[in-house]
């Protein structure tokens, strides 16, 4: 990370309580570039450990004042902050210490050395230990705030975690760069075009060409046979907003497709897996199906 490679990037997106949710994000050139992201534009994300996914609009973008080559040993850059208001937060108390309490949301994941497993602050029982930097800790009261607050949420460069307060709790590090997907000029997943007769005649159970197929012996991947044309379709723009892959690319060299590029994409949706063809000419979803379901089963 250097101040000539880098750049600053502040956004903001709508809570659905109709309060805003403040971003700013250190990113190379080369992300600038690969998600079109613009003043004034507009970028799909999914800020799971807070709750929040959908668009976020870009506010400024601007130098980079840090240098990573000038951090000292034991220290990280924070490449990324997230502010946001009307929270609901747990204060928990550890060892008995009162004096010192660690207010955090509750879906903010600690590490529970009792389970192995990092752990949604607010499922914390009482009694379970949890890692911190100088060894454990004993969760012995936890309290929510009677009123919302602003809180921050942390991005560190190179980690996927960091100690909190005084205690030196373990906290799982929120990774702002893997909710930027889509480039900007592609069609947000509420607007894209999809050809929903397509799918449903070729990857359904009831389509006339899937039953050819079947007949041929080579029947193709299909969504559940249980699945009403509503729920496919939320299905497919659920899977374009998270689409993390591109696992094939073809541009039509003759035809009346000549020129035009289309991309398999494909994403992990509820435990199974979606891929679709996206046209990039006319930025519309041609097709889709469920990745290795011949079944009439769902998920």
């Amino acid at each position: 990370m250097t101040r000539l490679l880098c750049r600053t990037i502040d956004l903001e997106m709508p809570k659905p309580d109709g309060s805003i949710a403040e971003l700013s994000v250190i990113r190379p050139l080369w992300w600038l570039q690969g998600t079109g992201a613009a003043v004034g534009g507009s970028i799909d994300i999914g800020l799971h450990e807070i709750g929040l996914s959908g668009e976020a609009t870009v506010l400024a973008i601007g130098p980079c004042d840090v240098d990573s080559r000038e951090t000292r040993p034991g220290m990280s850059i924070v490449t990324g902050t997230i502010r946001h208001r009307n929270a609901t937060v747990w204060d928990l108390t550890f060892d008995g210490h009162t004096e010192e309490t660690l207010g955090v949301t509750a879906n903010h994941p600690l590490y529970s050395e009792t389970r192995h497993a990092w752990i949604p602050a607010g499922d914390l029982q009482l009694d379970e230990v949890v890692r911190t930097l100088n060894g454990h800790s004993t969760l012995t009261a936890r309290t929510q705030r009677p009123t919302r607050e602003t809180v921050f949420n942390l991005e560190v460069h190179r980690s996927h975690a960091y100690h909190v307060s005084g205690l030196g709790v373990l906290a799982h590090n929120n990774n702002i760069l893997e909710c930027f997907r889509r480039p900007i000029n592609y069609p947000s997943h509420k607007k894209v075009p999809i050809d929903l007769d397509h799918i449903l005649d070729r990857h359904t159970a009831g389509g006339n060409t899937f039953h050819q197929t079947l007949r041929a012996g080579a029947p193709k991947d299909i969504f559940p046979s249980n699945w009403s044309k509503e729920r496919i379709e939320s299905a497919i723009r659920d899977a374009y907003r998270k689409a993390d892959r591109i696992v094939g690319r073809k541009v039509y060299k003759d035809g009346p497709l000549v020129g035009q590029e289309i991309l398999t994409l494909e994403a992990d949706v509820k435990g199974r897996t979606i891929q679709m063809f996206f046209n990039k000419t006319t930025m519309s979803i041609e097709s889709a199906w469920m990745k290795g379901n011949l079944g009439p089963f769902g998920y």
